[in-house]
């Protein structure tokens, strides 16, 4: 995770230093950059509020990088804000979907996600990717625990994958990304000749 942080910032620098960004890569709607840390007894406080330990990635994140700001579609929202925005305030009841599920029986979870309204518990919401078609989530409680998920018109509902931007075509039966590597494959796609695990992460054609 340390190695994960340590790029992230890096790259985070990067952006301030070299927007405006060339037009002809993903288009960005958000502001570059991102909100001031919390602190650790900010980040307690909402633990105890909500009876929950957010996931290590996402609580570090939020302690040394920054509260939102800077990230896919307009953005990452605070943590205040992804609680509002989250489909219940039951963080501390367990998300009933997983990739394990889908991995033993896609049919059955395809029937059991139509089945099952959006209003789940154990999710906190991250940013609006396409609103309103694709949204992403933190898995805070749960089978799950620490994954991001997709949710939203195109992905006919809850779905064990998250896009960083419209055009991200990731394929659904791979184990979904935690925090620090979706946000860092977000980064990744929005600066020049950036790349994470020596792969090169560029921008893919948009689609028509």
């Amino acid at each position: 995770m340390r190695s994960a942080l340590a790029r992230i910032k890096s790259k985070v620098a990067r952006v301030a230093h070299e927007a405006p960004l060339p037009a002809s890569r993903c288009p960005i709607r958000c502001d570059l950059r991102l909100n001031p840390p919390l602190r650790e007894s900010e980040v307690v406080a909402f633990e105890e509020k909500h009876r929950i330990t957010l996931p290590e990635e996402y609580r570090t994140f939020l302690l040394e990088v920054g509260n939102g700001g800077m990230g896919p579609g307009e953005g990452l929202k605070t943590l205040t804000e992804s609680a509002e925005r989250s489909p219940t305030s039951d963080l501390d009841r367990p998300f009933p979907f997983s990739f394990r599920m889908y991995q033993e029986d896609e049919g059955r979870f395809i029937d059991a996600r139509r089945n099952e309204p959006y209003h789940q518990p154990g999710v906190l919401f991250l940013a609006a990717v396409e609103d309103p078609w694709v949204s992403v989530y933190l898995v805070i409680t749960g089978e799950d625990r620490g994954l991001v998920w997709g949710c939203g018109l195109v992905e006919g509902g809850w779905n064990p994958e998250a896009p960083t931007w419209e055009g991200d075509q990731r394929a659904i039966d791979g184990p979904p990304r935690r925090f620090l590597r979706w946000y860092e494959d977000w980064l990744n796609v929005i600066l020049p000749n950036a790349d994470g695990d020596g792969e090169d992460k560029a921008c893919p054609a948009r689609p028509e």
